[in-house]
């Protein structure tokens, strides 16, 4: 077996937020697949998150990452193979709130993505989404129980015909929900659930490739 190797480089960006007093910086982690070459990512992060009033606060992420031989399944063969440039950056948006035993969270995340490998047909690639939207809520009740639920809007996702000529052609956009009720048995230690995830069973669409 012969596992590609990953060199990942981040730059990242510090933003002075006046209200919070402090900035908060992050990245995202690459991995490898087997059988294929050396996936090599470069990435540029910046990030700020300030509290408002309420126990509450907002946060803005932008992000630019190049990676080059990004490894993808090619559906044509059903083998997994590099691809030599692939850029992805976009802008992410989120807010918490808590008031006493319920927090809430949402998210919005606006991605562009671009295939720049030399002598490729594509421009945006498939399954990544353009657009998501998150909420999630968690309610903490008396002896150790929590209910959770989330929901998830991707839209705008691109996919392309298998054999030539080459076409492309726009998903349509789908929600999917989850939730959850735990009990704390002990905790930190141990937690029992029941829950479900994509309760409507709703059909989704997500990219076979490597980083994701």
């Amino acid at each position: 077996t012969h596992v590609g190797r990953v060199a990942a480089t981040s730059h990242v960006g510090r933003i002075c937020c006046p209200i919070a007093g402090r900035a908060h910086v992050g990245g995202r982690r690459r991995t490898c697949m087997p059988h294929v070459g050396r996936v090599a990512s470069t990435s540029h992060v910046g990030r700020v998150c300030c509290p408002v009033a309420g126990h509450a606060h907002v946060g803005a992420t932008l992000y630019l990452s190049n990676v080059r031989n990004y490894i993808e399944k090619d559906r044509a063969t059903d083998r997994f193979v590099n691809n030599d440039h692939y850029r992805f950056k976009g802008l992410e948006l989120n807010a918490a709130k808590r008031w006493r035993a319920l927090t809430v969270k949402a998210s919005y995340n606006h991605q562009i993505t671009r295939d720049l490998s030399p002598g490729s047909e594509k421009k945006q690639l498939q399954y990544d989404p353009v657009n998501t939207l998150g909420l999630q809520a968690v309610y903490r009740l008396p002896a150790r129980v929590s209910l959770y639920g989330s929901a998830l809007y991707v839209g705008h996702q691109y996919y392309y015909s298998i054999h030539p000529p080459l076409q492309k052609a726009t998903l349509p956009g789908y929600m999917l929900v989850n939730v959850r009720l735990s009990v704390h048995v002990r905790p930190h230690a141990v937690t029992l659930f029941l829950g479900s995830a994509n309760l409507f069973e709703r059909n989704d669409f997500t990219s076979s490739g490597d980083p994701q």
